[in-house]
């Protein structure tokens, strides 16, 4: 079930859907919620302001998703910001992951996603951080990734202890095909193991 608000002048403002499934007693319930709230661009497009997602009774969710999206003064997607809340022990919604999104332009106008950062655990003090960066051609097409994760150590500090990185080409389509990939587990500069994947495809 969707439901979409406007504006005098018809402009979309907000949008709730309902998703609703059985339960043990295969009566339909609602069991995720997703509200969203829209602004105009210059340009007089509806760009998604923000997105909260909530998994189970949305009156007592099991998880809360908050997502927020900031634009340019055209209107582009700049970047995003999500925060995650799960239920701790004693029942309270507590954030458990925070990622942080940035994009630029592509030629064509498009936008790309050039980095990731996803903290896990107390944004304070996470547990885990994992760093994901892609790099594109000049038409636009994703070329490589790399991606670095640091964990804790046995004195609690943060520290490197698995870094990936993608090579990709074009296919004749025009979809990103992932062609290599290598994989350091361990200290990045003396790994304990270094996996390397190749990938090959039909014509």
């Amino acid at each position: 079930k969707q439901t979409f608000g406007y504006d005098g002048y018809g402009n979309l403002q907000t949008s709730s859907s309902e998703t609703q499934t059985r339960d043990a007693s295969g009566a339909l319930i609602v069991t995720s919620l997703v509200d969203e709230t829209y602004a105009m661009s210059r340009t007089g497009q509806a760009q998604l302001s923000s997105r909260t997602t909530k998994a189970g009774d949305p009156n007592n969710p099991t998880s809360v998703t908050t997502q927020g999206f900031s634009y340019d003064g055209y209107g582009n997607l700049t970047s995003s910001h999500s925060e995650t809340q799960t239920r701790d022990a004693y029942g309270s919604l507590i954030v458990t992951s925070v990622a942080d999104e940035t994009y630029a332009l592509t030629r064509t106008g498009q936008t790309q996603l050039t980095s990731r950062n996803t903290v896990t655990g107390d944004p304070a003090n996470p547990t885990e951080i994992t760093t994901q960066s892609f790099s594109y051609d000049g038409f636009g097409n994703l070329v490589g990734t790399h991606t670095a994760v640091q964990t804790r150590d046995a004195n609690g500090a943060l520290i490197i202890t698995s870094a990936s990185d993608e090579v990709y080409a074009m296919t004749r389509t025009g979809q990103a095909q992932l062609l290599s990939r290598t994989t350091v587990t361990g200290d990045y500069n003396n790994p304990a193991d270094v996996t390397k994947q190749t990938f090959s495809y039909d014509s």
